[in-house]
């Protein structure tokens, strides 16, 4: 029925541009530019027009189409390269879970060209040095992912994990002031600060209770 439609309309198409061509067979003259100029049947110039519009539409359609083609195409290779890296996610999680740590990591860097751009895979990617003991390198990893993601709450607490393992305490403290300041609600930020400025109180304490009393005390 379709091929039908197609060839009814090109016949009337045709019908119609020998009818123009019919009524309007006297010459006329177009000028193409200031100094030159055509000499041509007036149908013939009629349907030369039409021709040029048609075909300067058909390629702004093209590449309308064309643009649109190229764009669901990104659209398609980051959806497919985001649901990669879910998967490869995943499965280090579930690596990192059981213990093998160097197997997480290798799903996590597979494809990468570097390290993760994406906070949950930079997350396991330095718990995976953490789980080994290797807190400097876990440092690292997360102070390279902050530069790109910004100051994440969860990165900095992992941070301020590795900087106290590695014993700079003052650099744990800083960190998590850094999360505090991006979820000043966070009920967990506040445990971990407590629990890190607790020592350092204790001493102070301790320190001030050792001391000798003052010769006016004793009197």
């Amino acid at each position: 029925m379709t091929r039908w439609l197609v060839a009814i309309a090109v016949a009337l198409l045709v019908i119609g541009a020998g009818y123009v061509v019919f009524l309007n067979g006297e010459p006329t003259v177009v000028r193409l530019t200031p100094g030159r100029s055509l000499r041509a049947p007036l149908a013939g110039v009629l349907l030369g027009a039409f021709l040029a519009g048609g075909t300067v539409v058909g390629l702004l359609a093209a590449g309308s189409a064309g643009v649109r083609g190229w764009r669901g195409w990104r659209a398609r290779r980051r959806a497919q390269r985001d649901a990669r890296r879910a998967e490869a996610t995943a499965r280090a999680r579930d690596l990192l879970w059981h213990g093998d740590s160097g197997q997480a990591r290798t799903e996590l860097l597979r494809g990468e060209s570097g390290a993760p751009a994406d906070v949950p895979s930079l997350a396991l990617l330095a718990e995976s040095y953490l789980q080994e003991g290797d807190s400097s390198a876990a440092r690292k990893v997360i102070d390279e992912g902050l530069v790109r993601v910004g100051f994440d709450p969860r990165l900095l607490d992992l941070l301020a994990d590795a900087c106290e393992r590695g014993g700079d305490l003052r650099a744990a403290a800083e960190a998590l002031e850094r999360a505090r300041l991006t979820q000043p609600e966070s009920r967990r930020l506040g445990r971990r600060l407590l629990d890190l400025y607790a020592p350092s109180r204790h001493s102070s304490c301790c320190a001030s209770d050792s001391r000798p009393p003052s010769p006016a005390s004793s009197r």
